[in-house]
């Protein structure tokens, strides 16, 4: 089965089935690939068929910082806590944006951003000086 999505055309792989009660066998795994690459996978449980289920087993929730395509409105976005984040006019826009903050991420990580790096080894040695002073004051 294939589809089309805004980076081309998605064909759909079954992966795994699982069989449910007396109905048959359903898709439970599958993925997507455009251009002969991965663009996304999901599972699925079934949990019943024509059966009453909990309210809590419809409860989707989206990871933050998923970029997402509103179909209706043609926005790109990059999903927040619970709800959009930030919305992009092109899909270029939204993966500058988000390269980006991966860099800088990087950055923070391996120490290149100096600056906030001294600032908290200089207010860490502000607070241990004060420790030692309370200190040695109270032994007085």
């Amino acid at each position: 089965m294939n589809a089309r999505t805004s980076s081309g055309v998605c064909a759909f792989a079954i992966e795994k089935f699982q069989q449910v009660d007396e109905f048959g066998f359903f898709p439970a795994k599958f993925s997507c690939h455009v251009n002969g690459e991965l663009f996304y996978r999901t599972e699925i449980e079934v949990v019943s068929i024509n059966k009453p289920i909990p309210r809590e087993t419809l409860q989707v929730a989206i990871p933050p910082m998923t970029p997402f395509v509103e179909e209706h409105s043609g926005k790109f976005g990059i999903w927040g806590d619970g709800k959009p984040l930030r919305y992009f006019s092109t899909n270029e826009e939204a993966r500058q944006w988000d390269q980006n903050r991966k860099q800088n991420a990087l950055k923070l990580r391996n120490g290149t951003n100096n600056g906030v790096a001294l600032r908290y080894f200089f207010a860490l040695l502000i607070f241990s000086c004060v420790l030692i002073y309370f200190a040695v004051q109270r032994r007085k």
